[in-house]
Formats: structure tokens, C-alpha cells, sequence
């Protein structure tokens, strides 16, 4: 399909689709621009295909967004109409397609929100996008960011807990709440983070530069606040005196040769890839997949090969602290059997839909 056809579809988006990442649709539209300039074609069918569910004479994006986002820019902005390829599915119920999306979307990393269930999941978001709006330059695109450059999914994740803290139910209360601290940081003198937080002079230079202050802080992956502003900014807000986490709850490591032993036990030392015994619906392999707590460390569930299996990143992250065979019971049902059996054979699944390049 070409854009314009896309567009005369007048596609919507189902509430659980995750909010869109600009520097990320920036990105795409750079690259393909780059692309055509040396072959004189864009080259979106390398990707694939958008995937677009039809339910009640409605089109629903269910894959894709940022592809299809770049190709609206490069439409509007630049006057390219792009033909890709699109896979349409037709569905009976709304269910069945948030269940789609849902394995789709699996192995796609999100902001882990399983520690603040109360919270509305779009003011977070929200707020992120617009400080991503506001500063660019500072977002990194993966967990190993140096500072003062901060990991996307991890600052949504500190706005989670302020504003589950807070008890904050408004976008601009949240938005201003984070301002008005960054703006307090970029008063502090350079001494402060030099000694305080270890911030060399690099560091400090880049943050004033870009006018954004909290990405100084390191992320301290064992507390629920995950960044030491976000624990500052509720402590003023609230009054409350939040206590770091006790050192026997802080995560331990899991060393690589348990690990390869979880792996060699529960799927096969002769096996390189199953599906994850969770969901199973993500790919996990030898070389690339998670050990998970059968027993979380929250309830001291040890490290140990008899309490761990291999699962996806998606799952582990689902998890948060409760323990696998209830994670299981809860979300998949109809894979605790085998779960309780420690079976990693997979069944024979129906694919279902068809292409459309029209």
C-alpha cells in the first residue's frame, strides 16, 4: 500500500499501544532519506511488514508505528508517497486483538509498570514524551547509558513511582513537579555533583549545555524510585522519608555458570533455541535468554539452579516479585501444565492472515 491509501484508512490505535518514540520516528526518516539519496528508493520492505488488524469496518495499527509515522513525515514534510507492504488480519473481537498485539509486541522492550498497578500508565508516558520534546539529545537507546544521558524506558519508570508516591492522577502536576527539580539541580554548584555524585567535568558540561540536570544521577537498579531525584522529588512533595532498599532484598547476580546450568537442565544441553515456558510465544536461545526466579528474591527464593529457569526478558520483567508459577497461572493459564511439568516442548500453534500490497 502507499501512503496516501494508508492514510485514507483513517487507522486508530488500541489503548495498549504504547506511546510513540519521536526521536525514534526521527530516526527511521533520516535513514531512509540517507537510503534514497544512494539508491534512489526507499527501503522499508527490509522491516517487516505494518501489521494492521480489521475489526468492526475499523483498521487498527498493531505493529509498526514508527515506521508508519516516518512514513507520514516523509509524505507531508518531503512529498515521498512510499509503497511497503501491509499485513491485514481480520479479527471478530477486540480481545483477540489486544491478545495479538500482545504477542507481537512481546519481545519489544517497555517500561517495566508491574510495581505501580495503580498508576495511569499515560501520564508517565506522557510526561516522558514531552521531556524527550523539550531535550533530544540526553534520551540513550539502551540500559548502559553514561551519564547524563538517561535510558527512556527507566525515567518512565522513576515517573511510575512518583507518581504512585504522590498519588498524582494530572499530566501537569507530574510535569511540573520534574521541571521545577531539574530547575533546582541547575542551580547547584559543580562541586556538589563532583563530590556528592562522582560527575566529572564532561558530564556536568553536557547537562548544562542541553539544560537537563537528571541524568547526573546513576540508576540504581535494586530501588523502586530507580533514580535519586525521583526519591527526592516525593520526599518534598509528601513529606515522607523514603528508606533505601535493606541489602538482603537488593538483587543478586546470577553467575554466568548457573545460568548455562538452568539452561542445560530444564531445555537440553544439545538444544539452541525453545520457546519461552512463560509465555510461550518469545524465542529464547543458549546465548541469549534469562534466567527467572522461580521463587522471586523477594520471597527469598535463592540463587540457585533449582530456582531458576529460562525464560524472555519480557516475562522476567513481568514477573516484578511474584513467583513464576503464579505469573503463570495469572497471565497464561493454559500453559501451566506444562509449566508444572518443567516442559519446554513446543506445541503445534494455527497461523492465521493474509498479505496485502494493494
Amino acid at each position: 500500500m502507499k501512503t496516501t491509501v494508508l492514510k485514507s484508512l483513517k487507522i486508530l490505535k488500541p489503548e495498549i499501544q504504547r506511546i510513540i518514540d519521536n526521536n525514534k520516528v526521527n530516526d527511521i526518516v533520516n535513514l531512509q532519506l540517507d537510503f534514497f539519496k544512494k539508491h534512489n528508493f526507499f527501503n522499508f520492505s527490509a522491516s517487516n511488514p505494518l501489521n494492521i488488524h480489521h475489526y468492526k469496518d475499523q483498521y487498527w495499527l498493531i505493529d509498526g508505528q514508527h515506521r508508519l509515522a516516518a512514513m507520514e513525515t516523509l509524505y507531508t514534510t518531503h512529498g515521498h508517497n512510499i509503497e511497503t507492504y501491509v499485513l491485514i488480519v481480520n479479527v471478530d473481537t477486540y480481545e483477540e486483538l489486544k491478545l495479538n498485539y500482545e504477542m507481537i509486541n512481546k519481545n519489544t522492550p517497555l517500561p517495566d509498570f508491574s510495581l505501580f498497578e495503580n498508576v495511569d500508565k499515560q501520564i508517565p508516558e506522557t510526561v516522558a514524551l514531552n521531556f524527550q520534546l523539550l531535550y533530544p539529545k540526553i534520551w540513550a537507546k539502551n540500559t548502559k547509558a553514561r551519564r547524563p544521558h538517561l535510558f527512556y524506558n527507566y525515567f518512565q519508570e522513576s515517573l511510575a513511582y512518583i507518581c504512585e508516591q504522590g498519588d498524582i492522577k494530572e499530566v501537569d502536576e507530574l510535569q511540573e513537579l520534574v521541571r521545577n527539580y531539574n530547575e533546582k539541580l541547575s542551580k547547584w554548584d559543580a562541586n556538589v555533583f563532583q563530590t556528592s555524585y562522582k560527575v566529572n567535568d564532561s558530564m556536568y558540561k553536557t547537562a548544562k549545555e542541553v539544560g537537563f540536570y537528571l541524568g547526573l544521577f546513576s540508576y540504581q537498579p535494586s530501588e523502586e524510585y530507580g533514580f535519586q531525584w525521583a526519591k527526592k522529588i516525593v520526599e518534598e512533595y509528601t513529606g515522607k522519608i523514603i528508606k533505601s532498599t535493606s541489602s538482603y532484598s537488593k538483587k543478586k547476580k546470577i553467575p554466568k555458570k548457573v545460568k548455562n546450568d538452568s539452561w542445560d537442565c530444564y531445555v537440553g544441553k544439545n538444544v539452541a533455541t525453545t520457546k519461552c515456558i512463560c509465555c510461550r510465544i518469545s524465542e529464547i536461545n543458549a546465548k541469549d535468554f534469562v534466567a527467572g526466579h522461580i521463587i522471586s528474591e523477594y520471597n527469598r527464593g535463592e540463587v540457585v539452579v533449582d530456582n531458576l529457569m529460562p525464560v524472555c526478558q519480557a516475562c522476567n520483567s513481568s514477573m516484578g516479585v511474584t513467583n513464576m508459577e503464579d505469573y503463570v497461572k495469572a497471565h497464561y493459564p493454559a500453559n501451566l501444565e506444562a509449566f508444572l511439568r518443567r516442559d519446554y516442548r513446543e506445541p503445534k500453534n494455527k497461523i492465521w492472515a493474509y498479505f496485502s500490497n494493494t
